[in-house]
């Protein structure tokens, strides 16, 4: 599991898979015009950009999908519901007419 804080400043855990990227610390907050910084990994002393968005598109390393005990270990449900909330509010940003789920909670 990873702490990632998101725009509000609330940190919670979220599974990632780092796989084939640059290390955190080389991973830019630069971000192209028309785009908003998301959430932030709040395990690095430089911050790195996991979650942004434009008006239409959401990009997202974390895995907010993810269910507890398939394929994984350690994520108990109480942060799956905060993963699915968060993930279902940054859909209704650039997809308004997105349902939530209303079992999630949002961080």
């Amino acid at each position: 599991m990873t702490p990632m804080k998101v725009a509000s400043g609330t940190a919670f855990d979220t599974l990632h898979y780092p796989g084939p990227m640059l290390a955190l610390q080389y991973t830019s907050l630069a971000l192209p015009a028309g785009w908003t910084l998301e959430a932030l990994f709040a395990v690095t002393s430089t911050p790195a950009n996991v979650t942004s968005r434009s008006p239409a598109v959401v990009l997202n390393s974390p895995h907010l999908e993810a269910y507890e005990n398939v394929g994984i270990a350690g994520l108990p449900t109480s942060d799956r519901l905060v993963n699915y909330g968060y993930l279902a509010a940054l859909l209704q940003k650039v997809q308004p007419y997105f349902a939530t789920d209303p079992i999630a909670t949002t961080p």
